[in-house]
């Protein structure tokens, strides 16, 4: 899809950089606009990058989240 010249012209894909995966393409944002142009900064977080952050932001410590994990809730 990324290929097709109309695709390319209206530059509907974004390129981004993984650690995992290295570089490649992605539906860029949908609309344009340009005083306030939108950007891709990075790409999307791979299963499971952010679950530590997210429950203890959520309260739990580091053995809840290693017990969750053991138990193969997470």
């Amino acid at each position: 899809m990324f290929d097709d010249p109309q695709v390319q012209h209206i530059q509907a894909a974004a390129k981004v950089k993984s650690r995992k995966l290295g570089e490649f393409r992605i539906v860029n944002q949908a609309v344009g606009l340009s005083r306030t142009p939108a950007t891709i900064a990075t790409a999307p977080p791979e299963l499971g990058e952010h679950t530590n952050e997210v429950l203890a932001a959520l309260g739990y410590d580091a053995a809840a989240i290693d017990a969750l994990r053991q138990k193969k809730v997470i």
